[in-house]
């Protein structure tokens, strides 16, 4: 099969990055629950880009917006590639900021995966890194790298990296992401796309003691 009609087959992946959803309560450690309607974290869309893509293939960070253009949910993105094929990646570099007046620690990212989207999951797989810039931005920290995951391991990949570690007042927090498909994914030539969401569980940080993963060094 060629590679032009294997283009057309495999149609669209869309990921949709539910950020910054949090479930705020009593057992995940927060002593005030009217904390609960407060927005913690927010995508910033003027440093969330596309930074490098397989030719042919077009990718692009959407959010929600109105009729007029304007973005109406800065607490969730999809990151969109069309055109996908055996052997192609798209990176993306997802930038968002602690908005409140507390320190928060991601406690753990749950994986979503449609019932009759599934086909394509096997043949997807990431590699990425995580950085959280300090002091107005001055510096970063790289908390940790990831190389080759499949999707199925992609929450919990995330979430050894982000747990414990500590997302400060105004800190901003970067996720790098490459998308690759497989270069032996022809079984897959015949299924249009693929459709999932990853919700990170943000909660209040408390160090622990005795957790290597406390300090966030």
């Amino acid at each position: 099969m060629s590679r032009a009609k294997y283009l057309l087959l495999v149609a669209v992946i869309e990921l949709i990055l539910i950020g910054l959803i949090y479930e705020i309560t009593v057992r995940f450690g927060f002593i005030d629950d009217g904390l609960a309607n407060t927005t913690l974290i927010e995508f910033l869309p003027d440093e969330c880009e596309v930074y490098n893509k397989s030719r042919d293939i077009t990718a692009s960070i959407e959010f929600d917006c109105d009729k007029l253009g304007n973005i109406v949910d800065r607490t969730s993105i999809h990151l969109v590639t069309k055109g996908v094929h055996a052997g192609s990646n798209t990176a993306f570099r997802i930038a968002s900021r602690n908005l409140s007046q507390i320190p928060l620690t991601v406690d753990e990212y749950h994986l979503e995966i449609s019932d009759d989207n599934r086909y394509l999951s096997g043949a997807i797989y990431f590699s990425g890194r995580i950085k959280i810039y300090k002091s107005n931005d001055e510096y970063y920290d790289i908390l940790g790298e990831f190389k080759n995951v499949r999707l199925s391991k992609l929450s919990d990949s995330l979430t050894s990296i982000m747990k414990y570690r500590k997302i400060d007042i105004g800190e901003k927090l970067i996720i790098e992401l490459n998308q690759q498909i497989d270069e032996d994914s022809e079984g897959y030539e015949e299924q249009a796309g693929l459709k999932y969401r990853l919700i990170p569980v943000f909660k209040q940080y408390f160090p622990r003691q005795g957790d290597p993963n406390t300090t966030g060094e």
